[in-house]
């Protein structure tokens, strides 16, 4: 006779298995943090950023509202500005180029790696010259013309020495495909005048090749930026150079001044 579940012996105290349904899975802790910590760091940026900007904004106010009286006795007779390209558009390059004719500054280079104010030489220069007393001499490459008054022959100049004015202004450009062009250029001259000559060509170049692409040889170079930066600009011109560093100019006669007051108490002069 056929046997229930029940009779069979220890099949009955087994328990019947149950089908249960898969509850709601638990949260990991580490998921349930990331969105705060993303939250707290990015509460964290913008306490920072208003933090800079209200510093900015306080030393701009005070440096308007107190403006200081700077006394210089050393100033360079040759400055060049290395400006991020950035700032190009913003920054008033003729109100740059006042400040230092007022401090009797008259050789000035005005680099960006983009080529962005080399590109706008001609207007720069009428713009500077409409309200400059003197003759403006400008230099973009091997490339070289006078502007006075706001009238711009883009004749070139032959007579190199031709800084005879005593309100004259040099105003030269830079970037970075010009000074590769003015290497490659000086090689090549380099060449021709040393190769005929002798059977081994000894690749040191002098100053005078270099200086046929750019002329002017800045004491002081200051960098104008958000990050102090001189990349692309022409190595040989800043080997004799001091180096200063400004994040922006809200006010150009006194952010340009600390630059100069800094040049003017160094002691050791690195540059020739």
């Amino acid at each position: 006779s056929q046997k229930t579940m029940a009779e069979v012996p220890g099949l009955a105290a087994r328990p019947r298995p149950r089908l249960e349904l898969p509850g709601p899975r638990k949260a990991c802790p580490a998921k349930i943090w990331d969105p705060v910590f993303a939250w707290m760091l990015w509460i964290l940026h913008v306490l920072v950023e208003v933090f800079s900007l209200a510093h900015e904004f306080y030393q701009r106010a005070y440096r308007l509202a107190f403006p200081r009286n700077y006394t210089l006795k050393k100033l360079p007779k040759n400055i060049g500005f290395a400006i991020d390209s950035r700032l190009t558009a913003s920054l008033h390059i003729s109100h740059v180029l006042h400040f230092c004719v007022q401090h009797n500054i008259r050789r000035i280079s005005l680099y960006d790696m983009e080529g962005e104010l080399a590109s706008r030489h001609e207007s720069i220069a009428r713009e500077f010259s409409t309200s400059h007393d003197g003759t403006v001499t400008v230099r973009v490459g091997e490339k070289e013309y006078r502007a006075v008054r706001g009238d711009v022959d883009l004749k070139t100049v032959e007579n190199e020495d031709n800084f005879d004015d005593k309100n004259g202004v040099q105003l030269e450009f830079l970037s970075a495909q010009l000074g590769e062009e003015v290497m490659s250029d000086a090689l090549k001259r380099y060449c021709k005048e040393q190769w005929p000559k002798e059977r081994k060509a000894n690749f040191n170049l002098k100053g005078q090749h270099l200086n046929k692409g750019c002329k002017l040889v800045p004491d002081l170079i200051i960098s104008i930026g958000k990050h102090f930066s001189l990349k692309g600009f022409p190595a040989w011109l800043i080997r004799t150079a001091e180096l200063g560093h400004i994040k922006t100019i809200y006010d150009v006669n006194s952010d340009l001044s600390r630059a100069l007051e800094v040049y003017d108490k160094s002691i050791q002069r690195h540059g020739a």
